[in-house]
């Protein structure tokens, strides 16, 4: 299995395109974000409050971790592409706290919005 000695030696010393990592930081956050909003949409829930979730679930997670590594032991990812993955993935993690923020703000800007679409509709309302 993979450990923290060759993804850190990778930082240091290997040369890397920061350019990819930041595109596939920028993919995996912003596809995810859409994902999440579209989907959240389709269950009724509002625009803003969707776009929030997405922001927190946005960050890869511990289980991919596990998965590249073992794809790599298993011969399915080469060892490049799990470097670049395990870094990506370690820092969506790391910028959890400002995604949330993010939703926070977006949240607060839009508060009052939310909270007139949660009134009812005068037809809606049976006396």
């Amino acid at each position: 299995m993979l450990n923290w000695h060759v993804l850190s030696f990778r930082l240091l010393v290997l040369p890397h395109n920061d350019d990819q990592d930041i595109k596939a930081l920028g993919l995996l956050i912003g596809g995810k974000i859409i994902l999440v909003a579209f989907v959240g949409t389709l269950f009724g829930i509002s625009i803003v409050s969707a776009i929030r979730v997405g922001l927190l679930l946005a960050p890869g997670g511990e289980f991919a971790f596990v998965a590249f590594g073992e794809a790599v032991n298993q011969g399915i990812m080469s060892f490049q592409l799990s470097s670049l993955l395990f870094l990506v993935v370690g820092i969506s993690m790391a910028l959890t706290p400002w995604l949330a923020a993010g939703g926070q703000l977006i949240s607060s800007h839009f508060e009052l919005h939310d909270v007139r679409s949660l009134l009812p509709v005068e037809s809606e309302v049976h006396v």
